[in-house]
């Protein structure tokens, strides 16, 4: 399988966005919508076989408040395993846990706005 944060891009593209960026939001001025998800811990790398715990922040950003805030929840519901913790991506085992709701990060001078939210992601294989 795909490194855990790449496999998070692809189905976030699944969604409609492009050019979804790993660790880098594109610059504002050139792409002011845009989407991004960043790799803040992986605490216990390697465990129970292979699978670990990895914790991201995604982040929606446009020049329109509502659509960033909307933008960010589109991939909230979607990338969520639920109670019943569904797995994504069999056989691989991959289990997105929101870890709180999307919320505002940042509105610039120009109103381009940035919400953002945390997902646990665990993969049996990273």
């Amino acid at each position: 399988m795909d490194d855990v944060r790449s496999v998070v891009r692809d189905d976030i593209e699944k969604l409609g966005f492009r050019k979804v960026g790993i660790d880098f939001i594109a610059d504002e001025k050139k792409q002011p919508e845009a989407v991004a998800l960043f790799e803040w811990a992986n605490p216990q790398p390697n465990v129970t076989g292979g699978g670990s715990w990895h914790y991201l922040q995604i982040q929606a950003r446009s020049k329109e408040p509502d659509k960033a805030r909307d933008n960010c929840y589109k991939i909230f519901k979607a990338l969520d395993s639920g109670v019943e913790e569904i797995q994504f991506h069999p056989p691989d085992y991959i289990i997105y846990r929101p870890r709180h709701g999307p919320t505002l990060l940042s509105r610039s001078e120009n109103n381009i706005t940035v919400y953002y939210y945390e997902l646990a992601v665990w993969s049996n294989n990273s």
